[in-house]
């Protein structure tokens, strides 16, 4: 319930410390007795005054969980803007709505950043429709005759308003980022003693900032594939996708599937991110004969998020693999700097799909080799263009 913190979880964690319970060593469950014999660990913890209450009585569980997906939602935010400019490519999108002067006017910090590293990763693309193109057309428009300028001057919101949908994802990311590190380096036991004389009998047990956080990182999280999914329709359907054919099938439409599938599993996953993003935080049940009567619920925002998270991850993967089928019929050679580099990482896990065949199988090759820290350092270093 995350008041007074995370006593339950922390608890089965606190007696294998006491050499008590069981724990999973060498992918098996045992003992922790035996665990620790097998491991060489000779001494347990033996608690001294209100050690035993420390261990159990704070935020530790929820915070930890936080903390890693912090870093793993960093990660995800960076690549997900890699992903996003690719699919600007293929939908032959234009890169106006990124210009740097145009965002000073609407100055949140987390859209200018976006806005600036979409112009970076975009750099060096034939595809991506220029400041010049876009000039051409105004001209042509404003001659005397009234003429077709075959394109529109503006685009989808998928398209036009990523730094705007985005950017308030960074700075959400920023925000948990500094949650968890003031709670992390923070005193959450109750109650402390100051000195001999001197005891505090609050409340720092609470984890009401993380699981307000968590429940703030779920929202942001879904966001991300929100987007992801609509910049994915839009590639798969033939009216909308400039010329592509339908569902990216190689084969005859209608006989040839595919990749139609990869849009029910991400529209799915949505729904479900959407469903999870309800906020924990304000779902307090009073127990413990009314003593606890206003609790976090941290772990389960903090669990919650964990599971958006996943789901986001699954519907990029799904997003790239569908772009880099496309960048094939619009030309590899046209394609940014940047992107060059992830399509040819995709296609050293994956061929192009020629005829149909199962890509679930496919989908967990590409996951395992874009979706790494590693892959994001080769990315940046390859292209010379730092993601922030």
């Amino acid at each position: 319930m995350g008041a007074s913190g995370d006593l339950a979880p922390l608890a089965h964690m606190a007696i294998c410390l006491l050499g008590e319970g069981y724990v999973e060593y060498k992918s098996k469950i045992l003992q922790t007795k035996v665990a620790f014999k097998n491991a060489g660990i000779e001494s347990v913890l033996v608690p001294s005054y209100k050690e035993g209450l420390s261990l159990i009585n704070g935020t530790s569980g929820m915070t930890a969980i936080g903390a890693i997906l912090t870093v793993d939602s960093q990660l995800l935010l960076k690549l997900a803007q890699v992903i996003t400019a690719m699919s600007l490519e293929v939908l032959f999108a234009s890169i106006k709505p990124f210009d740097h002067k145009g965002h000073l006017l609407k100055p949140h910090h987390g859209q200018i950043i976006v806005a600036g590293n979409l112009r970076n990763l975009l750099r060096g693309s034939q595809l991506i429709k220029k400041d010049k193109q876009i000039t051409d057309i105004l001209e042509k428009e404003l001659g005397e005759d009234v003429v077709s300028s075959e394109t529109h001057r503006q685009e989808a919101y998928s398209l036009r308003c990523i730094p705007q949908i985005l950017g308030p994802v960074w700075d959400t990311l920023e925000f948990v980022e500094r949650t968890v590190l003031i709670e992390t380096n923070a005193v959450d036991d109750n109650p402390l003693i100051l000195s001999e004389s001197d005891v505090f009998h609050g409340g720092h047990f609470h984890g009401q900032p993380v699981a307000m956080a968590m429940d703030y990182l779920s929202i942001a999280l879904t966001e991300i594939g929100v987007l992801s999914e609509r910049r994915t329709a839009r590639i798969l359907d033939r009216t909308l996708n400039h010329g592509l054919p339908p569902f990216l099938a190689s084969g005859k439409p209608g006989l040839s599937y595919g990749y139609q599938g990869s849009q029910f599993t991400a529209t799915s996953l949505v729904a479900e991110n959407r469903s999870l993003s309800t906020p924990a935080s304000i779902q307090s049940i009073s127990t413990n004969a009314e003593f606890q009567d206003v609790v976090s619920m941290g772990m389960i925002a903090a669990r919650k998020a964990r599971q958006v998270f996943e789901n986001t991850v699954n519907i990029l993967i799904l997003e790239l693999m569908c772009v880099v089928q496309a960048a094939e019929y619009r030309g590899v050679n046209k394609l940014s700097d940047a992107s060059k580099i992830v399509y040819k990482k995709v296609r050293e896990a994956i061929p192009k799909l020629q005829s149909d065949r199962i890509i679930s199988y496919d989908f967990e090759k590409v996951k395992s080799k874009i979706f790494t820290q590693s892959c994001l350092s080769a990315i940046e270093s390859e292209s010379g263009i730092k993601i922030e």
